[in-house]
């Protein structure tokens, strides 16, 4: 493994953000970082790449992803055939 360590800025914001607030324009003042690697450091295919984005604020920490998922979620396709 690679013992190069990230670190990720994590921006304050004076706006305590709600779920529903992915379009927030706060969420551009935090850092994107890119996922493009499995846990094992091995290079992601593109249809699993996604970005995060890490706000704070005075009550929470707010994580944002974004994933652009191009296979069909196996997990979904698993309860489906089951509950047939």
């Amino acid at each position: 493994m690679n013992d190069k360590k990230t670190v990720i800025a994590v921006t304050h914001t004076g706006i305590d953000l709600v779920v529903t607030d992915l379009k927030s324009a706060e969420w551009n003042r935090a850092q994107m970082v890119s996922i493009d690697r499995y846990w094992s450091e091995a290079p992601a295919p593109e249809g699993r790449h996604a970005e995060a984005r890490v706000l704070w604020s005075t009550k929470a920490l707010h994580i944002r992803f974004v994933c652009r998922q191009t296979e069909p979620l196996l997990a979904h396709e698993y309860r489906c055939e089951r509950g047939k």
